[in-house]
């Protein structure tokens, strides 16, 4: 049986645009976050305010930590989808190149003679 990938460069183009998207919409909750963790909360001078106060603080710290990892990963499926990307415009402007050459008299080498792994380094 045949098998077949087909590869729509628009659509991972699209995909790449959505999730720097993604990369700027955490920025702002992250900022919120910076303000809130190095000051104490103005709940009032009592033990449980502290008690409030540095749980308030140690939960955004942990939320920045979060959005940084958060913003890491969606960083590199960014840069995994627009490297896919460009291994196949590459691997297509190859192709094209083989084919102007048939066209001009030239050999045309297949597929099969190029080790994929290679694409795009």
């Amino acid at each position: 049986m045949e098998q077949k990938i087909e590869v729509h460069l628009q659509a991972l183009a699209d995909f790449a645009w959505v999730l720097e998207g993604q990369i700027q919409a955490l920025r702002p909750p992250a900022d919120r976050l910076a303000a809130l963790a190095p000051a104490a909360l103005p709940l009032g001078e009592f033990a449980q305010a502290h008690q409030l106060s540095e749980k308030c603080r140690a939960a955004a710290v942990d939320m920045q930590v979060l959005l940084e990892k958060l913003g890491q990963a969606i960083g590199f499926a960014d840069a995994v989808t627009r490297a896919v990307a460009q291994g196949y415009v590459a691997y297509d402007e190859q192709i094209a190149d083989q084919y102007r050459q048939a066209a001009a008299g030239g050999n045309v080498y297949y597929s099969s003679q190029y080790n994929v792994d290679n694409i795009g380094r």
